[in-house]
């Protein structure tokens, strides 16, 4: 559960790619938005100084 929108995001994205490829180039778009919430989510995952922890 803890991560479940970050993984929706990433399978989102995979399914808007492949059907954007293969079927319906339109898909395509929803990348613009996917990708660079997925690679937030990445960069939150593998960071290891949080702000939180700073103040």
């Amino acid at each position: 559960m803890r991560y479940s929108a970050y993984i929706l995001t990433i399978v989102l994205a995979l399914f808007c790619l492949v059907i954007g490829l293969t079927v319906e180039s339109d898909f395509l778009w929803a990348l613009l938005i996917l990708i660079p919430l997925a690679l937030l989510g990445t960069w939150d995952l593998i960071q290891t100084r949080h702000s939180i922890t700073r103040n």
